[in-house]
Order: C-alpha cells, then sequence, then structure tokens
C-alpha cells in the first residue's frame, strides 16, 4: 500500500495502509475472514470490503491466547517487532509525499523529495528490516516442522506402550489368578506368583514414567 501510495499520491492506499496497521493493533475490527481470502487484494481490485467484521483485538493477543509454544510466540513477537520498524520508515516515506501532494494542489509528480522518498523503500535499512521479518518466520516454519515429527514419534512410543502395557496387565492378572489358586498346588508357585506380580507391577511403572518423560521432552 505505501509503495502504490507512493508512487500515485493516491491517499486511499494511504487509508488502506493505516487500516491494516489498526486491524493488527487492534484498533478496528479484524474482518472474519480475514486469513481466509486474499482479502486486500478484493479490496484493491473492488473498492469494496469484504463479508462481516469480526472481533477487535491486537494481532499479539491472539498470539498469546492461542496454543502456541513459547517459542513460537517468541518468534512471531519478533517478526512484529520488526515489522513495526518498517512502519516507521513507511509513516516517514508518507509523510513525504503527502507534503508533495499539498504542495502540487493535489497533483503529484514522484520527482525530488517524492522520488528520493520512494527510493528508500527498496534501500537497505528496507532489505534489513524484511530480512529480519522474515528470518523469524523461517525459524517459526521449521520448528512447527519439526514439532510435527517429534510428535509423531511420541504417538508412535504411546502406541508401542500401550501394546506393552496391555502385554504387563496380562502378566499381571496372570500372577493375581496363580496366587489365587496356589494354596493347594505347593510352595514355589506360592512364592513365585507374588514376585511375578511385583515385576510386572514394577515394569508397568516404568514404562509410564518413560512415556511421561517422552511427553514432557516434546513439549
Amino acid at each position: 500500500m505505501v509503495r502504490l501510495y507512493a508512487v500515485t499520491g493516491d491517499p486511499l492506499y494511504k487509508d488502506y495502509f493505516d487500516q491494516i496497521l489498526a486491524i493488527r493493533n487492534g484498533e478496528q475490527a479484524r474482518p472474519a475472514r480475514y486469513y481466509q481470502i486474499p482479502y486486500w487484494d478484493l479490496v484493491l481490485a473492488t473498492g469494496e470490503h469484504q463479508g462481516e467484521a469480526g472481533e477487535t483485538v491486537p494481532i499479539r493477543e491472539l498470539i498469546t491466547g492461542s496454543d502456541a509454544s513459547r517459542l513460537e510466540v517468541t518468534l512471531l513477537a519478533d517478526a512484529e517487532d520488526w515489522s513495526n520498524v518498517l512502519v516507521e520508515l513507511e509513516n516517514e516515506v508518507m509523510d513525504v509525499v503527502a507534503a508533495q501532494v499539498e504542495a502540487g494542489d493535489g497533483t503529484y509528480r514522484l520527482e525530488g523529495e517524492a522520488l528520493a522518498a520512494m527510493q528508500r523503500l527498496h534501500g537497505q535499512e528496507n532489505h534489513v528490516a524484511k530480512e529480519r521479518i522474515m528470518r523469524s518466520l523461517v525459524l517459526l516454519s521449521e520448528f512447527a516442522t519439526d514439532e510435527e515429527g517429534a510428535r509423531d514419534i511420541v504417538g508412535s512410543v504411546r502406541e508401542m506402550n500401550s501394546v506393552v502395557l496391555g502385554l504387563v496387565a496380562l502378566g499381571v492378572l496372570i500372577g493375581l489368578v496363580a496366587v489365587t489358586h496356589a494354596r493347594g498346588t505347593g510352595q514355589s508357585l506360592r512364592r513365585g506368583a507374588p514376585l511375578v506380580t511385583l515385576l510386572a507391577i514394577v515394569s508397568m511403572l516404568v514404562f509410564a514414567a518413560l512415556t511421561l518423560r517422552t511427553q514432557d521432552n516434546v513439549d
């Protein structure tokens, strides 16, 4: 939007820019399907806002209120911080353009100070801020992929543990039955059955602890 404004001097694009920022900052209602459709492309093409208005809430509040991990929240917050660095640059450029439009009594030419301001949008300070934004988003994407893989592993471990625990539970049942019927079968079985039961119970506790530890490592 700021580049369109710098090229044309049309205040409509500055207004759209301000609306985008207001939505992100929770100062204007976020459209209900804001992330599901190419919202601003449609607005640019039709001149009409799409759908109904939704909640008025800052994007950072949406992030912290989601089920995102602490690392994901940190990376998204860092991306927004660098985006705000870009906002400062963009507002400086738009101030120059607005002054040029006013000085020309509505006639705008991309030259002089306006041209120099436009070039800032393609300069190094712009590139650095964008790179920092994208770096955080790339790290976020990589983390999400690794987390998904880790959770797949946890799922496999849980399935394996379920099978093992089932077998152990069967062993416990057999041990209890053996104890019950040991009265008439001699002292050796009577002594051995409780030991089998004890080992089975210990095994269940060990596997349960391993399952919880695996989940804790992923979280």
